[in-house]
């Protein structure tokens, strides 16, 4: 990535100073029992002490339940000094571990995410448990799970309410989000062919909020010599820690072993004793947060806005910008030498070049901060020239997108739809800010740069 400073920058977001945000990192003030990690919230059951200590001694953990002093928010501290690399927790991953949950990769009925859907409803199943059943960690844990159904996908998904899904969809389809509307759009798809297997709409309500809460639990598994298919896992030792987009707070990572035997967090650097456990969320942008975790971090250095969907579209876009014709056979060679400069072509097995389309779109992006992916600063300097000139055209583009996609009219039309949402759905209000702050931000994006 790049750094670009805008000449001119514009006020500070509005959005900083929002309820909807904690002061903190991770997460929106949502109530804690339906934040990423927070099992329970404080006060709530008498067990409490006895599940966080049974959880903690059952995964070889150097650390302690805790809260936030901020948020009291649950988390996991150290319960004495870590050493950089030093190994925290070490689950196994054999299906017989009662510390894990793990994927049916073998059975060919079900995806991963249904598989392990209909482990956490059989665990939760029963409402009165033995005292053996209460020793067992998986039952335990499944049952310390929040009960809201967690994420705009899967709230717009179940209970037949199709209203709400094509609402959302015009939602996206008005920010010019056509990502996020397809990944909404595939996740129905999906959650449809399971749901109708079930059949009754009460079972169709607790698969849907056992789906919710493994789109935002798990952990993908991948064998890098391609042995064996990838897996999901759900470790409830894991699920209790806190995470962070922001690369400086995070303290402790994860890998898994070679021959795939187990799952490790470690200390990424050394940790003070009583110092907070955080994991990084990963390189996601805020789509997947609103789509599957049902918030927004407060901060995500990862979030962006495309520019233009793959490097003809980019390139295109430039040649009217110039004033060509667009039939303009000399601008097509330099449209084509452009490509072929950058590595932007391939080879087909006649010979022909072709583009490669392959997460192309997601290399024209800009990002917080007036940052600007390497591709497309190349892309422009190799057809203009000048550098100057591709930072001039990234600024023009970012204030034709933001008088296309956030003009008063388009502010307008995104009100009639969230009023829709309110009225004929009942969505809940807490959504609606959701929706509302992830189409802010990204205006703000926009913003930063011009």
């Amino acid at each position: 990535m790049a750094w670009i400073k805008a000449v001119t920058r514009t006020h500070s977001s509005s959005l900083t100073s929002s309820s909807w945000y904690s002061s903190r990192r991770r997460r929106c003030r949502c109530p804690p029992r339906i934040a990423y990690c927070a099992l329970l919230k404080k006060g709530k059951a008498d067990d409490e002490k006895d599940f966080d200590e049974f959880v903690t001694k059952h995964s070889n953990a150097r650390a302690s339940i805790g809260y936030d002093k901020t948020t009291r928010v649950r988390g996991l501290f150290a319960s004495r000094e870590i050493k950089a690399k030093e190994e925290l927790f070490h689950v196994s991953l054999k299906k017989e571990d009662e510390r894990v949950f793990i994927d049916n990769y073998e059975k060919g009925d079900d995806d991963w995410a249904a598989s392990l859907a209909k482990q956490i409803l059989v665990k939760r199943r029963r409402s009165t448990l033995s005292d053996d059943e209460k020793k067992e960690l998986k039952i335990a844990y499944a049952n310390a799970l929040p009960k809201e159904m967690i994420g705009i996908a899967n709230k717009c998904c179940f209970y037949d309410n199709n209203t709400r899904y094509e609402l959302v969809c015009k939602f996206f389809e008005a920010t010019g989000d056509h990502d996020a509307k397809e990944e909404l759009m595939k996740y129905e798809k999906q959650v449809s062919s399971r749901s109708r297997r079930h059949g009754e709409e009460e079972e169709e309500e607790k698969y849907g909020w056992a789906l919710s809460q493994v789109f935002s639990r798990t952990f993908r598994i991948e064998d890098a010599r391609g042995r064996r298919a990838p897996r999901r896992v759900m470790i409830p030792i894991v699920d209790l820690l806190n995470h962070s987009s922001v690369e400086e707070e995070v303290n402790v990572t994860w890998r898994v072993k070679e021959d795939l035997s187990a799952f490790i967090v470690e200390a990424k650097r050394n940790v003070g004793k009583d110092e907070e456990l955080i994991l990084s969320y990963g390189e996601r942008n805020d789509q997947h947060f609103l789509l599957f975790y049902g918030f927004l971090p407060s901060m995500n250095p990862c979030n962006s806005v495309m520019m233009w969907e793959n490097v003809d579209e980019c390139l295109n876009w430039y040649q009217n910008l110039c004033g060509a014709d667009e039939n303009d056979t000399k601008w097509d060679a330099m449209k084509y030498k452009c490509k072929r400069a950058l590595g932007l072509l391939k080879k087909k097995d006649e010979g022909d070049f072709i583009d490669d389309d392959n997460d192309e779109r997601r290399r024209f992006i800009l990002s917080p901060n007036a940052k600007v992916d390497n591709t497309t600063l190349l892309v422009l300097n190799e057809i203009s020239g000048d550098n100057d000139m591709a930072i001039a055209a990234v600024r023009v583009r970012a204030e034709e997108i933001l008088s296309q996609r956030f003009a008063s009219d388009d502010d307008a039309n995104i009100e009639r739809i969230f009023k829709h949402l309110l009225e004929e759905t009942q969505m809940d209000e807490g959504d609606i800010e959701l929706l509302r702050a992830y189409r802010n931000r990204k205006r703000d994006i926009l913003r930063e740069i011009i």
